[in-house]
């Protein structure tokens, strides 16, 4: 269900990650992380958002580049579907979530898209914050610090605990 994947610790990913990290990296906040609906035991958590690959769907019928850093993260992911010999079709969204402690229940179980992908996660620090994958049965994998992982299907994730942070780049593809 959830494939961990190997992180190559390339020259371009430490420059990437220096940079998501920063003071000076432009965040913008969203009061929701899917559509604000409301299911017993989850919230809709807010969240700061950096995207890199607006997903197609908004105003678009393509994905769009919508920031400086699109050709360092470019790097970044060729350089680990390379290591870890993986072919992609193509990238449909790519975005740096950062998110904070808000009342401790998981996010509302989602699909980042209503048609088949998969995704791409990696974590760029330690916190808290497991990553839910909902079939017949509930999966967690809890982050590491440079860890990536790819999966597909309906996910969710927990929240950071207070005074902590969950900084994420989610890239979906096919």
């Amino acid at each position: 269900m959830i494939r961990e994947l190997k992180n190559p610790l390339t020259e371009n990913y430490f420059a990437l990650k220096h940079q998501v990290l920063s003071k000076t990296f432009p965040w913008f906040y969203f009061q929701y992380s899917t559509d604000n609906t409301k299911i017993e035991g989850f919230t809709d958590v807010p969240f700061y958002s950096h995207t890199v690959l607006e997903r197609p769907g908004e105003g678009n019928l393509y994905p769009k580049v919508t920031s400086r850093y699109s050709d360092l993260v470019d790097n970044v992911l060729k350089e680990i579907l390379e290591f870890n010999s993986i072919e992609i079709n193509c990238f449909f969204r790519i975005n740096f979530n950062c998110s904070h402690y808000f009342d401790g229940k998981p996010t509302i179980p989602h699909f980042d898209h209503n048609f088949s992908h998969k995704n791409l996660l990696i974590y760029f620090n330690e916190c808290q914050g497991d990553t839910f994958l909902y079939d017949k049965e509930t999966y967690k994998f809890s982050p590491k610090e440079d860890l990536i992982i790819s999966f597909e299907g309906l996910h969710g994730s927990g929240q950071p605990l207070l005074g902590q942070r969950r900084i994420v780049m989610v890239a979906t593809y096919f």
